[in-house]
């Protein structure tokens, strides 16, 4: 595939080179350049929603002035006004750094919202993403939503496990389901930059339910099982 150049020359003689194998790609890039305060203002690029668990969404699409990529920068709160100062805030970072960050690392409540909508969605069969969807609102937000990534400890896998199987009544195989669920978000979330490093380690698994699932293969897959 051939590569272009693009070169835009200043009355001053400098010079803003883009090279590239896409023309139009390019050009998105320069307008990103020359017009960068335009970048979060077209007509349709964001909003307020209304997410099921009563929460606020405030989204904005902006575009990467370095590749002309667009991305979505969304913030969750209780209440709109929150919801948008908390946009305004990733906005601006974004504005200094041209990353799409966090100001402060994100609630589990948080976290969960942006990866079930914007990660998961869009690459996942729909049975499989209500399946997430269901464990992320009945299990995990519930318990520990409004704990941040950074601050997650092994106590609070604990008290995630508790809430399934003590206070909600549920089977320690549900506890499992949600920790694994939890354990891929923040997997996800360590490939975006968001955390360092993964805290739901293989020790804050619930042992209870990897003991059931290895009786259920003794009594159901061996071949012994019928005697």
């Amino acid at each position: 595939m051939s590569d272009y150049t693009l070169v835009l020359t200043g009355t001053d003689g400098t010079n803003v080179v883009l090279t590239g194998t896409n023309p139009k790609r390019l050009v998105d890039r320069l307008r990103a350049k020359i017009a960068p305060a335009d970048r979060r203002r077209t007509k349709g690029a964001g909003g307020i929603r209304r997410l099921p668990n009563g929460r606020v969404k405030a989204y904005r699409t902006v575009v990467d002035p370095n590749t002309g990529e667009e991305h979505r920068v969304s913030r969750t709160a209780d209440t709109q006004a929150v919801a948008e100062s908390r946009l305004r805030e990733a906005l601006s970072e974004f504005d200094r750094t041209h990353r799409v960050g966090y100001v402060r690392p994100p609630t589990v409540a948080e976290w969960m919202d942006h990866w079930l909508t914007d990660v998961c969605k869009p690459r996942l069969k729909p049975r499989t993403w209500g399946t997430y969807t269901s464990v992320g609102a009945n299990d995990i937000v519930p318990a520990i939503g409004k704990v941040r990534l950074d601050e997650l400890k092994p106590a609070h896998f604990r008290r995630m496990e508790r809430y399934i199987t003590v206070e909600q009544g549920r089977s320690s195989g549900t506890a499992g389901s949600a920790w694994r669920t939890l354990h891929k978000a923040l997997e996800d979330a360590v490939l975006e930059g968001v955390i360092e490093r993964n805290p739901a380690v293989k020790g804050t698994a619930p042992r209870v339910a990897l003991k059931e699932r290895w009786i259920g293969y003794n009594v159901l897959d061996s071949p012994m099982g019928d005697d």
